[in-house]
C-alpha cells in the first residue's frame, strides 16, 4: 500500500513538473515574440521616417526597408 501511495505521489509530482516546464516554455516564447514585435515596429517607424526625407536616396532606403519588413513578416500574419 505504501509503495502504491509513493508511486502515486511520484506521478503527481512528475505531472506538476511537466506543467511548470510547459508554462515556462510559453512564457519564454511570448517574451521572444514581444521582442520580435518591438524590433519590427522600430524598423517600420524608421522606414516611415525615411519616406518623408528630402533626399531621394534616403526615401529609396525607406522603401527597401519596408520591402525587407514585408519579407520578414511571420507566416501567421499572412492571409494565405
Amino acid at each position: 500500500m505504501v509503495a502504491g501511495l509513493g508511486g502515486l505521489v511520484a506521478l503527481v509530482m512528475a505531472d506538476r513538473r511537466q506543467k511548470v516546464a510547459e508554462v515556462a516554455q510559453l512564457i519564454s516564447e511570448r517574451g521572444y515574440e514581444q521582442e520580435a514585435t518591438k524590433l519590427h515596429v522600430d524598423r517600420f517607424t524608421s522606414a516611415a521616417e525615411q519616406l518623408g526625407h528630402d533626399s531621394p536616396a534616403v526615401r529609396l532606403a525607406g522603401v527597401r526597408t519596408l520591402a525587407g519588413l514585408a519579407d520578414d513578416v511571420p507566416a501567421r500574419f499572412c492571409c494565405c
